[in-house]
């Protein structure tokens, strides 16, 4: 995987580079039009990578709001407590469980959600189009999703044993609020087979203990 993304690095920065050399040549040679012109491109070119890759100042919140927005119809940021991330396949297998916490305002409004909460939320990526997808509902979870949740809670156990600790409290809270009246999920999934998730985007909303939590699961 680490090979992968320094590869990846290199074809994005190889040609940035050559075009930073040109762009000396250029005023070098005292071709100060063309030299005024590579300079727009190289600015333009350089604030759409930190753009995209978060690094420009604002790019972040611009997009967890953006990502938000879809998720619930509301556009928001909020503050991560708790983060896992398993180690990831060259093909994007592994695991990843986040939680954050809402602000009190974010967390009041979906106590009441508007009728579209549970209609048109989530919406998903452009990479989940093959996904099948269950909006937004109230909890208890329903018997026959249980393999979806299942499927949410993973295999992918830590070796530190404080942090498959860490890891496990979270399963026993998520599994008790599940089967509560407190909390609103949806999640996305794709299907390996008839009977088998392979896949899943797995979201909670606990308005009351002001939680998001979001978990994937590929394989």
């Amino acid at each position: 995987m680490e090979l992968i993304l320094i590869f990846l690095i290199l074809i994005i920065l190889t040609p940035f580079l050559l075009w930073i050399i040109w762009t000396w040549r250029t005023y070098r040679r005292r071709k100060m039009k063309l030299f005024y012109f590579q300079i727009i491109v190289l600015t333009l070119v350089l604030f759409y990578i930190t753009w995209i890759f978060r690094i420009f100042p604002g790019s972040t919140i611009y997009y967890e709001r953006k990502y938000n927005k879809a998720l619930t119809g509301l556009s928001f940021t909020a503050k991560e407590v708790y983060v896992h991330n398993s180690e990831r396949y060259f093909n994007g297998d592994g695991y990843s469980m986040t939680v954050f916490e809402l602000d009190e305002t974010i967390a009041n409004k979906f106590t009441n959600p508007t009728s579209d909460f549970f209609t048109d939320y989530p919406i998903k990526d452009n990479d989940r189009k093959d996904w099948l997808a269950v909006q937004w509902k109230k909890s208890p979870i329903n018997d026959n999703e249980k393999l979806f949740l299942d499927f949410a809670f993973g295999e992918f156990i830590p070796k530190d044993k404080i942090e498959a600790k860490q890891l496990q409290d979270q399963f026993d809270y998520i599994d008790k609020i599940m089967h509560s009246k407190e909390c609103y999920y949806a999640y996305n999934y794709k299907m390996h087979g008839e009977e088998i998730v392979g896949d899943i985007d797995f979201f909670i909303i606990v308005p009351k203990d002001k939680k998001l939590i979001i978990i994937n699961h590929n394989t």
